[in-house]
């Protein structure tokens, strides 16, 4: 990655839609400063690989900063809203409410920002579990989360961050391996859809 790439504002990213700016600065007023910071270095490093893997930049920007537009709700109002916007919730997540930030994330994405692209939408959605079949759009996404340059050092992330400038899949079956075992020696469930993100991964993507 080129050095200065992740410190450089979002004028860097030579994207003028109009609607950036309204989007950044609604964004701004729901997140801690903290989280916004997070969203944006998301949405930076999402660019950069949207870039190198001829992925629409545009939608890897905005799908980076909106991933977590519903993090900081309240536990209690997160499953509430769920409920006012007929997203299901299975056993998995009513055990750990959070994993319904990225859904909601989508959905208020979509009624309260104004984004209808399907792609940018579903980035958003599977952010945290993955699913199985996942775009290159969501996988960008997925690892921008994990790889940006302000995330909190966890195990393997360094090669996670090396595989992902250079292998998407491989770096999705990375961190899907660190999720597995992050989830398993704290006694959580692994969220299907998770585990389908995996096989699909391992079995199809690699013929193994």
């Amino acid at each position: 990655m080129p050095a200065g790439f992740m410190g450089g504002s979002m004028r860097n990213l030579l994207i003028t839609r109009p609607d950036i700016d309204v989007i950044k600065l609604k964004l701004q007023s729901t997140l801690t400063d903290q989280r916004y910071t997070h969203s944006v270095n998301v949405s930076e490093t999402a660019v950069y690989l949207a870039d190198k893997f001829d992925v629409n930049r545009y939608n890897a920007l905005i799908a980076g900063l909106l991933h977590d537009c519903a993090k900081d709700i309240p536990d209690d109002i997160k499953l509430l809203s769920c409920k006012k916007y007929n997203i299901k919730i299975d056993k998995t997540m009513a055990q750990q409410p959070d994993l319904t930030h990225s859904f909601l994330g989508a959905k208020i994405a979509q009624k309260e920002y104004g984004i209808n692209d399907g792609d940018i939408l579903n980035a958003i959605r599977y952010h945290t579990t993955g699913r199985g079949k996942m775009s290159a759009l969501e996988k960008i996404i997925y690892l921008a989360d994990l790889i940006e340059p302000d995330r909190k050092p966890f195990k393997s992330l360094e090669k996670i961050r090396q595989l992902a400038y250079e292998d998407l899949d491989r770096a999705m079956l990375c961190s899907l391996r660190e999720c597995m075992k992050y989830v398993k020696q704290r006694n959580f469930k692994l969220h299907e859809l998770t585990n389908s993100a995996y096989e699909y991964i391992k079995e199809d993507a690699f013929d193994n």
